[in-house]
């Protein structure tokens, strides 16, 4: 109901006030009408700069949360493949050390042998 009126006074007294200013030849960038329109095109326009600024932070904050994920997650997968290296190297070095262990034990029994020959 206030919405009504205050609408309905503004059309009934803005002809009056164009009228008035363009009578005393201020011109017609002055008149009320021209200045409403004005200030709603300006606060239109800040709230869409606002809100499609704000849309622009979200959306660059989105992005790098994805890239980081997508980090976290390739840098784990880097850790697991050095771990399971490591774990294959160490069973390596373990099985040639063994080996090296057999042949000098075969070494060992041959010389072992050939004394006991002479």
């Amino acid at each position: 109901m206030p919405k009504e009126i205050i609408n309905s006074m503004q059309s009934s007294l803005l002809p009056y006030w164009e009228s008035v200013y363009v009578l005393f030849l201020i011109g017609w960038w002055f008149s009320p009408r021209r200045m409403i329109e004005s200030y709603a095109t300006m606060v239109s326009s800040f709230a869409g700069n606002t809100l499609r600024a704000t849309q622009l932070v979200n959306n660059n904050t989105l992005a790098n949360m994805y890239s980081f994920k997508r980090t976290v997650e390739l840098t784990k997968e880097s850790g697991n493949d050095l771990a399971r290296a490591c774990v294959n190297l160490e069973k390596k070095d373990k099985f040639n050390k063994n080996e090296d262990n057999d042949i000098l034990t075969q070494e060992r029994t041959a010389e072992n042998v050939i004394t006991e020959k002479t």
